[in-house]
C-alpha cells in the first residue's frame, strides 16, 4: 500500500578512525515505512529516502564496511536531515586496553566458557576440520594451516586457498585466527591444527561423503560442517551419508 506521507532525503557520510572515506560500504536505514538502503560512493557518502520528515522515528542506521573496520548499529540515531550526517568507524586492528597482558574474549568465546580456561591453553595438538567454501588464503593466514584440498568436480584440489563465499574464511579466523602484534583478535583455538575442505558452491553430496572421508583419514579430532543442499538426499544417498558419519563416530571412538 502507498504511504501518504512524502519522503524525504537523508545523507550519510562513512569515514573511518582517521578520517577516510569509506567506498562502497553498505547503509541500512530503519524507519517508518520499509527499510532503505543504499552503497557510499568514493566521498564515502549516500544517500537514503525515509518516510519520516524531520528525522524522527528513525529506529536505527546500520553500517558494513567492505573490509578492515568493524561494522556499527545505532539504535535511534540522531538524525538531520538538512545537513550530512558523519558517521565513523572503528578499524579492526584497533586494541583493548587490557592488550596484551590479558586476552581479549568475544561474547561467543564467552558463552563457550573460553574465559575460564587457562590462559596458556590454545588447543595445540588439536585438528579441527573446516567442509565449507574454502579459505581465502591472502588474508594473514594463521600458521596452523595444513594443506586443504578442493572436491569440486574437475577443479583443481588447490581450490580450497580461495573462497568465492567468504563463509570458510570466516569460519577458519573464528576458529584459528592468531594475535598479532597490532590485533586482538584471537581465535578460539589458534593453536589447533585447521584443516580446509572445499566443497561448496557448487560441490555435490558425494563432494561431502569424500571431505569427511578426508577428515578420517587424517585423524581429524573435530569436524564443522557448514554446507547445506536446496534438495533432500536420495535414499542410497543417505545411507552413504549416514555410513560416513557413523565411520567417523568409529573413528572417535577409537581414538
Amino acid at each position: 500500500m502507498p504511504f501518504p506521507r512524502p519522503r524525504r532525503e537523508v545523507r550519510f557520510r562513512i569515514l573511518g578512525d582517521d578520517g577516510r572515506p569509506l567506498a562502497n560500504a553498505v547503509v541500512n536505514l530503519y524507519g517508518p515505512g520499509f527499510p532503505a538502503q543504499a552503497l557510499t560512493d568514493s566521498s564515502g557518502q549516500a544517500s537514503l529516502q525515509t518516510h519520516s520528515v524531520d528525522g524522527s522515528g528513525i529506529h536505527a542506521v546500520y553500517v558494513r564496511p567492505v573490509a578492515d573496520y568493524w561494522e556499527r548499529y545505532i539504535q535511534e540515531p540522531s538524525l538531520d536531515p538538512g545537513q550530512v550526517n558523519v558517521i565513523r568507524l572503528s578499524p579492526l586492528e584497533r586494541t583493548s586496553g587490557s592488550f596484551p597482558g590479558e586476552r581479549p574474549y568475544s561474547w561467543g568465546q564467552r558463552i563457550m566458557k573460553f574465559d575460564r580456561v587457562s590462559t596458556d591453553w590454545n588447543g595445540a595438538g588439536t585438528k579441527i576440520g573446516i567442509i565449507d567454501s574454502g579459505c581465502d588464503t591472502s588474508h594473514p593466514p594463521p600458521s596452523s594451516y595444513r594443506p586443504g584440498r578442493g572436491f569440486h568436480p574437475g577443479q583443481d584440489p588447490q581450490s580450497w586457498k580461495s573462497d568465492e563465499m567468504g563463509q570458510g574464511t570466516h569460519c577458519a579466523g573464528i576458529v584459528a585466527a592468531s594475535a598479532l602484534a597490532s590485533s586482538d583478535i584471537i581465535g578460539c583455538a589458534p593453536g589447533a591444527e585447521v584443516h580446509i575442505f572445499k566443497v561448496v558452491p557448487g560441490g555435490h553430496f558425494s563432494d561431502l561423503l569424500d571431505a569427511l572421508d578426508q577428515c578420517i583419514e587424517r585423524r581429524v579430532d573435530i569436524v564443522q560442517i557448514g554446507v547445506s543442499g536446496e534438495q533432500f538426499l536420495r535414499t542410497r544417498a543417505q545411507e552413504d551419508h549416514r555410513g560416513a558419519i557413523e565411520r567417523y563416530r568409529l573413528h572417535r571412538r577409537r581414538r
